[in-house]
């Protein structure tokens, strides 16, 4: 807004009016107090936009550079009064010009440092994405690819690990599992002694011919006996064979212990919950309770510590589940936190190997608030997978 004559010469008459005040420090030495002050506030508000310590030094010199001419810019043009003025500007553009180069050099060591931050950042993500993260399940078998079914138990023998292994289509699928035992790496793989050694099987259409062998036998204890059964139960029913027939050097069947001596059982494949055993298999655990499907994730989120046996889905993940014909959704709620990990990869494969054991073909994952885990992609129906802790024999 425009001001009269009269108000301005009353205002220059004001300030000539007011007290003189010497003060010898050096321009550049109160700038560099000015951006010290600045500096300090920065670091003592914590983490603000990289813009405003610029920002507010820019004023302060702003400050300094026009006040003067403010001043200065209507007083009596005398001679004397000429010299300081041409004095006073000499100074002040020689402070401006290395204010400036300051200013400047101070935005760019800014910008580098933080063009090497985010660098750092970037790297640091690289290296992430690079670790691959290992898949407990095989997602498709193809038509070049057979797959020996073998089994073995906890070092307590309470629970049965189901391991696929797989071989080239032309391979003869009953000499494979005739040699189990040289394949299965109890030892390495922290598994209790392989209880079929020596047992030699026979595959038919509908059921398998196991003989024993003379040195067979089943030991002590109820679940010796429950081990041996679950184990011929995972290595049979996925090729629809319902039933296995028991051969022993007597012919007489084989003596499992509190349950007498028997020549066949019949082999029936259950609803199980997968959680993970040792860091190395997906474990199923059998639901002799009968199970609802939301009951069974319920269960999954639980640890077996004493059985070195980890949950597979983790307590602050919640979502809530619907069936769609042979599809199941499951659907997160809003806000729960799920990275491209392997934690979440884990817990995605143990939910598919169960919704599997339930009967779904298929599950759905919707409300996620990323799209891809490991090789899955969340917004399209994923298939169940084909078989659970593959071992490639194949090389």
């Amino acid at each position: 807004m425009s001001r009269t004559d009269n108000e301005q010469q009353e205002l220059i008459q004001n300030i000539q009016e007011l007290p003189v005040i010497k003060d010898n420090t050096e321009k550049i030495a109160l700038y560099n107090r000015i951006s010290s002050a600045v500096s300090n506030n920065k670091k003592n508000k914590g983490k603000t936009s990289k813009f405003i310590p610029a920002s507010a030094t820019l004023i302060a010199v702003a400050l300094l550079i026009f006040i003067p001419f403010i001043l200065f810019q209507n007083m009596p043009a005398n001679e004397e009064n000429q010299n300081a003025d041409m004095q006073m500007a000499d100074t002040y553009s020689e402070s401006k010009e290395a204010t400036e180069s300051g200013i400047m050099n101070r935005i760019e060591e800014d910008s580098s440092s933080n063009a090497a931050g985010q660098a750092v950042e970037q790297e640091q993500s690289n290296r992430i994405a690079e670790v691959p993260m290992e898949s407990y399940v095989l997602n498709e078998n193809d038509d070049r690819t057979k797959v020996v079914h073998g089994a073995g138990s906890d070092v307590q023998q309470q629970y049965v690990i189901p391991i696929s292994f797989l071989i080239a289509d032309n391979e003869n699928l009953h000499d494979y599992y005739n040699k189990l035992d040289r394949y299965m790496k109890n030892d390495e793989w922290g598994l209790n002694e392989y209880m079929l050694k020596g047992v030699t099987f026979e595959l038919k259409k509908s059921e398998v011919l196991i003989n024993l062998g003379e040195e067979f036998s089943i030991g002590e204890g109820s679940s010796n006996a429950n081990i041996f059964a679950e184990m011929l139960t995972a290595m049979f029913t996925p090729y629809g064979i319902n039933k296995a027939v028991l051969h022993s050097k007597d012919n007489n069947g084989v003596d499992l212990g509190p349950y007498g001596t028997i020549q066949k059982i019949p082999l029936q494949e259950t609803k199980t919950v997968y959680k993970l055993y040792n860091r190395q298999f997906l474990l199923p655990v059998s639901d002799s309770e009968d199970l609802t499907i939301d009951q069974a994730f319920s269960e999954m989120r639980n640890d077996q510590k004493e059985f070195n046996i980890d949950r597979t889905i983790p307590d602050d993940i919640q979502f809530t589940t619907k069936v769609t014909g042979n599809t199941l959704v499951i659907t997160f709620q809003e806000g729960d936190h799920i990275e491209n990990g392997q934690e979440e990869m884990t817990m995605i494969e143990a939910m598919l190997m169960t919704a599997k054991s339930y009967g779904y073909e298929y599950v759905q994952f919707t409300n996620a608030p990323i799209d891809q885990i490991g090789h899955y992609y969340l917004p399209e129906p994923i298939s169940v997978p084909a078989e659970v802790n593959p071992i490639d024999l194949r090389n």
